[in-house]
């Protein structure tokens, strides 16, 4: 189960030339976004977060006071085998991703899944160490939505920019970091509960090609499917 918490979102922006170009946008760690999984009803959710930041193309960075992310999602199938916990998760409804200024949204993100990538529209989920979880997906951006007044007050007078803008493809690979609470122990498959308060990083990357399938994981259900053919 993988890495520490901050919500990690990697936005890269082909922008138009009067708006600021996003190179990746980042929810820090250990500021409240949390993962939460019910073996009963299958149900992964995440939630909260704190201060983010957006980083240019340029190098700069943009910091806001708070963050949060909230997605909702079902057990597609339990892939589970020798040990290794791994899982395969449908989303439920859309995602989203908003920053803040005091306790105002300035720039919020949406989207759903894409079915590109290798990973049918799911979120693949796998255990990569103890208390540690890796997540992969392509995911689409449906909306992306700043703040006029923000934009007018913070990017046009540093930036002698009018706006910020989303990649054309509007297409994203999702990668997650989940550390588990401690004393979770060995999680070997995804017949019992999980939790990670302020243990969850999601990073959204605008080169979608980042983010794949592990290979492993990839000839383990290629030889599955094969199998139920010979079957």
């Amino acid at each position: 189960m993988k890495r520490t918490l901050m919500v990690g979102l990697v936005l890269c922006l082909a922008a138009a030339a009067s708006a600021v170009v996003i190179d990746k946008v980042q929810v820090k760690q250990t500021y409240g976004a949390s993962a939460a999984y019910t073996y009963a009803d299958g149900n992964l959710q995440w939630s909260g977060g704190a201060g983010g930041y957006i980083f240019t193309e340029g190098g700069n960075f943009i910091g806001f006071d708070d963050a949060v992310i909230n997605a909702d999602f079902d057990l597609a199938s339990d892939d589970s085998s020798g040990g290794v916990a791994k899982a395969r998760f449908n989303l439920v409804g859309s995602w989203s991703v908003s920053l803040y200024r005091a306790s105002n949204p300035v720039v919020i993100i949406t989207g759903n899944m894409n079915s590109g990538g290798g990973f049918g529209s799911k979120y693949w989920e796998e255990e990569t160490g103890l208390e540690r979880l890796d997540g992969k997906a392509w995911v689409n951006i449906v909306s992306f939505w700043a703040d006029p007044a923000w934009v007018a007050d913070e990017i046009v007078p540093v930036y002698g920019l009018d706006g910020i803008t989303w990649d054309d493809d509007l297409v994203a690979g999702l990668d997650s970091d989940v550390t588990l609470n401690p004393g979770t122990g060995d999680l070997l498959n995804y017949g019992q509960n999980y939790s990670s308060s302020d243990g969850l990083t999601v990073t959204l990357f605008s080169d979608q090609s980042q983010v794949v399938p592990e290979p492993m994981t990839m000839l383990l259900l290629g030889l599955g499917a094969v199998l139920l053919r010979k079957k």
